[in-house]
């Protein structure tokens, strides 16, 4: 098939020569593609704008050889115009994309991320709430989509039910084991001590619609706790560095 059509959101581009880029784009059919944009350095070229990162578009690729795509054609469908004229909101869009790219698999659809990424960027624009409260719910939900949902009910490593029991115990937070872990099986030393309330508001943005967000109130020292245990525990599974952090610390 020399031509098809996608509908896909623009991760990021990269330089190909004077004039032309390669899209990375995350896709609703077919996953994670590269495709040329040729000219697309050049700001009167038509295809400018639905090139951008942060655009959702509609694209007819021309299949060359070697497996290289060409974008001829696109359709804007969402250009996410309020993200992109504010500039803490574009950075967050970005740690997403960044985030979620690592996840789609060369040409191999994956619809539940897609609606996932596509629902966060959609709410992102309208979203007045602390941003940090968005991500811990995004990673919650990412977490479940991929099948990576660290272990919250029991210890990781003994099975022991930390619910049942009659006191306010302690476990540890381990991103090397998979989750929670109990006194008697983690170190104390580099894992974070977590409580049941904890878990409780974590399974509830996990659980929540985004739309409920804005009324969440959660204490400052809870929302850096929650970023201290998630983002390592992400990054041990992307085995990197998240680099789109360092941009979102700049800017507070």
């Amino acid at each position: 098939m020399k031509y098809e059509k996608v509908e896909a959101i623009v991760a990021k581009h990269y330089p190909l020569g004077e004039t032309s880029n390669i899209l990375v784009l995350l896709t609703k059919e077919r996953g994670k593609l590269k495709a040329v944009a040729k000219g697309n350095k050049k700001l009167k070229n038509a295809l400018f704008g639905g090139t951008q990162p942060v655009t959702y578009s509609e694209f007819v690729l021309y299949n060359g050889k070697g497996g290289l795509k060409t974008i001829t054609q696109y359709k804007a469908i969402d250009p996410f115009m309020k993200i992109k004229s504010d500039l803490v909101k574009t950075a967050w869009a970005l740690f997403y994309l960044e985030v979620c790219q690592d996840f789609f698999q060369q040409e191999e659809e994956n619809r539940p991320l897609f609606d996932l990424l596509y629902q966060t960027l959609r709410f992102l624009e309208q979203y007045e709430g602390d941003m940090r409260v968005l991500e811990i719910s995004f990673l919650m939900h990412l977490f479940s989509v991929i099948g990576y949902m660290p272990e919250m009910n029991f210890c990781s490593n003994c099975k022991k039910d930390w619910k049942a029991q009659k006191t306010e115990e302690a476990f540890y937070f381990s991103a090397k084991k998979g989750g929670v872990l109990c006194p008697d099986c983690s170190d104390g030393i580099l894992d974070e001590k977590i409580y049941l309330g904890d878990v409780k508001m974590l399974s509830a943005l996990r659980d929540w619609d985004y739309k409920d967000l804005e009324r969440l109130k959660i204490p400052e020292k809870n929302i850096r706790f929650y970023e201290s245990i998630l983002i390592p525990f992400l990054e041990y599974y992307m085995e990197r560095k998240i680099k789109s952090i360092d941009f979102i610390k700049k800017l507070n």
